[in-house]
């Protein structure tokens, strides 16, 4: 890395930002849509280490949100600064499209809340209002009118019109999935720690609109537990965009000149698996290809991953 007299980091844009000190002086910054940048007073290198302490305040967005009666801050949302210019958020064709931030990174937090609600986190919880923790997936804070479930490999949080048991038999399917898909693209797999069944917005896969996001072993879903959830091709299409839009490695897919590797890679194992109505989304010309000549275009996904 080279030296460098500035910091970018990412903010949503609806948090504005009062004051910023590096080591405890007052410093020069920009703020621009969801980016600011910090002007250091020299230059560091890789090695250096400062302190920046960051005051902001304002009001989230009307999907992820912090108030009096729910709060919904799930971990891939930029309601704390984030390293690097990203996007956050984009509406395409009249629907959300959220560009989940990849955490890969341990990092320290101490966290205080004021909520009259209980707050739910992936970090451990000194009381009520106070969490502490390491994680490499950052923070997620939830909190209104949910419950909490857990056992030794699992915790459940979730709204009061789910049921429990049908929001564990969907998180194991889920697993099964992904472990699946996994496996088929040579991809590692990280199985879900914590499911949390939360009137979520996700975005856009390919022009398909998502209700499911995976970040590391976090699952964030709006799909409610019914029979109609519960078939496999929903299931499967959903799992397929957790892959796409938390793996580094399948960002390429979100482009619209790979759609066609997604409803090959969809077509291809529902047909395999016998997954009933598998190709009820996918165009004419692929639903005519043979299962081989589907496993062919795979093979060519499989590399192309690689190639990332």
């Amino acid at each position: 890395m080279e030296p460098t007299d500035e910091i970018v980091m990412t903010l949503y844009h609806g948090f504005k930002i009062d004051n910023i000190l590096l080591d405890e002086e007052e410093c020069e910054w920009e703020q621009e849509r969801d980016v600011f940048t910090i002007k250091l007073d020299r230059e560091y290198d890789e090695n250096s280490t400062i302190q920046l302490s960051i005051d902001y305040k304002g009001m989230s967005s009307q999907y992820f949100f912090a108030g009096e009666k729910a709060t919904l801050l799930p971990n891939y949302y930029a309601f704390l600064p984030y390293p690097g210019d990203n996007n956050v958020m984009a509406i395409i064709n009249e629907h959300l499209n959220v560009i989940p931030l990849v955490h890969n990174s341990d990092i320290d937090y101490e966290i205080e809340v004021l909520s009259k609600r209980k707050i739910y986190s992936n970090l451990d919880s000194v009381d009520e209002d106070s969490f502490i923790g390491t994680s490499n997936e950052g923070l997620m804070l939830i909190g209104g009118y949910v419950n909490e479930f857990t056992n030794d490999s699992l915790r459940i949080i979730y709204t009061d019109d789910v049921k429990l048991e049908e929001a564990i038999d969907l998180t194991e399917s889920f697993n099964e999935q992904l472990e699946i898909l996994s496996n088929i693209l040579e991809l590692e797999f990280q199985p879900i720690e914590i499911a949390c069944f939360v009137p979520i917005k996700t975005g856009l896969l390919c022009g398909r609109e998502t209700q499911t996001m995976k970040t590391g072993k976090i699952l964030y879903t709006s799909l409610t537990t019914n029979k109609y959830t519960y078939l496999e091709q929903y299931i499967l299409e959903e799992s397929l965009a957790c892959l796409v839009l938390s793996n580094p490695e399948l960002l390429m897919l979100q482009n619209e000149d790979n759609k066609r590797y997604l409803d090959v890679f969809l077509s291809w194992y529902m047909e395999k698996y016998n997954i009933i109505d598998g190709d009820m989304f996918v165009d004419d010309d692929i639903k005519d290809m043979t299962l081989d000549e589907k496993w062919n275009l795979v093979k060519e996904l499989k590399e192309l991953i690689k190639g990332r």
